[in-house]
């Protein structure tokens, strides 16, 4: 077991060490057995929403532990040796330390990251003439404290320069829809990076791929869809910046919000089996298709990805008020919404629940209370949930009961409920009941 708290340049994997995107996460916490996330990998990865080595944070923070002091090399150092060893300030209780060193300030493009014992750890081999961000945590079998303060240093010697792009050209439109993209030699360099994304934030990646020569073909991208693209030079020990990144258009039309065909738009006594069906959409691979029981679609009740342009859904409840959209789907691309329709499917919707004891507002209730409440037609069952607040978020008792009536037992002392039913039978649910409290009584 290496003890010196040094990393011979050796144990990197060269190819890794040279792109500066060498990742170490902890599977379990933030200090349990570590394994290896890498990112880009060698070669192409096309229409998988692949993304750069990402920040590997602990679930939740340790509030016992404090953050440590950052110390050496100091903040904006440059000229820093390229095997620096980086110093920070002990915290009380902490068994280990988590450090990260980036090329990047979100810590997207890690260099270095993993757990390490000890308030000082040596780096060897660092990219030359490159400036690095690093960061330090404290940890212990609880979990990792909040993150220091981020410094920043450059190290010694020139780095590689930024590479040129040339084609296509910045902003053009109606390229291939499978373009070469081609930028000038960097001298010295032995190999490229190259990322394709979404957006000039560079967070949604369409490609990442790793070549020896100043072109790659890329594979079919989206029709009428603008790409950000750029690259980055590498030999061993050096990394250059990323070029400007440049933009261009594919040829094609982009892919359109489909229009809505059935059930008609506001249509009423619609089966609870609805088959739903819109246009197809030109280049179009998969639809998305969202039912909700609000025009915001904040209550989504159907979800789903289907290849053609129809779909049948499960089993509705009665008598209620659906609204409907669809949004085509190219890969990882997907278009615009279509309009929102609306359907009440046929039936008789389930009547919501009037609660009947204990009263509305009663003291001096007993612990062991019986809740009960008048039937509803047509139910199958009803929940009940009881709360310590009245929006129900707060200690919750939620229980499904066949009978109008649910007995609790050993409620706390002269403490304050809430409590409200709802009605459920095959394929859906009613409303809520209005909400009653009661206290139980002191002892």
């Amino acid at each position: 077991m290496n003890t010196s708290g040094r990393i011979p340049a050796a144990s990197f994997p060269k190819m890794l060490l040279a792109m500066g995107l060498l990742a170490l996460a902890v599977a379990a916490g933030c200090g349990g057995g570590s394994s290896p996330i890498v990112a880009p990998p060698g070669g192409e990865t096309a229409w998988a929403g692949a993304s750069e080595a990402e920040t590997v944070a602990p679930a939740e923070i340790n509030p016992a532990l404090a953050a440590p002091r950052l110390i050496a090399p100091p903040n904006g150092a440059t000229g820093v040796s390229r095997s620096p060893t980086l110093q920070w300030t002990a915290v009380e209780g902490a068994t280990f330390y988590r450090l990260q060193v980036a090329l990047d300030l979100g810590f997207r493009q890690l260099v270095f990251g993993r757990p390490v014992e000890g308030t000082q750890f040596r780096l060897e081999a660092l990219p030359t003439g490159t400036e690095l961000r690093w960061r330090v945590a404290a940890g212990n079998s609880q979990g990792c404290g909040p993150w220091s303060e981020v410094w920043r240093f450059t190290t010694e010697g020139q780095p590689l320069p930024a590479p040129i792009l040339l084609q296509p050209e910045n902003g053009v439109t109606n390229v291939s829809r499978t373009p070469t993209l081609r930028w000038h030699p960097v001298p010295g360099a032995t190999h490229y990076v190259v990322q394709v994304a979404k957006t000039d934030g560079f967070r949604e990646f369409l490609v990442i791929r790793e070549v020896a020569e100043t072109q790659v073909t890329l594979p079919l991208l989206p029709p009428g869809t603008t790409i950000w693209w750029r690259v980055r030079a590498f030999k061993v020990g050096a990394v250059s910046p990323w070029s400007l990144p440049w933009r261009f258009t594919t040829e094609g039309h982009p892919l359109a919000a489909p229009t809505l065909l059935a059930p008609p738009n506001g249509a009423t006594g619609v089966a609870r089996r609805p088959v739903l069906r819109w246009a197809p959409v030109a280049n179009a691979k998969h639809y998305r298709v969202q039912v909700a029981r609000d025009s915001a679609f904040g209550l989504v009740a159907v979800g789903i990805v289907v290849p053609g342009t129809e779909v049948q859904l499960p089993l509705l409840p009665p008598g209620t008020k659906f609204w409907w959209r669809v949004r085509a789907g190219w890969e990882t691309i997907e278009g615009p919404w279509s309009e929102v329709w609306n359907f009440t499917t046929e039936g008789i919707a389930l009547g919501r629940p009037v609660l009947s004891e204990p009263p509305k507002g009663a003291v001096g209730v007993s612990r062991s209370p019986t809740l009960r409440w008048h039937p509803v037609e047509r139910a199958a069952g009803y929940w009940v949930q009881v709360a310590r607040n009245d929006g129900f978020t707060v200690e919750v008792i939620a229980r499904r009961v066949t009978t109008t009536s649910l007995a609790l037992s050993g409620l706390p002392a002269g403490t304050k409920f809430w409590w409200r039913v709802r009605a459920y039978a095959e394929g859906g649910e009613g409303p809520w009941s209005e909400a009653w409290n009661f206290t139980t009584r002191a002892e």
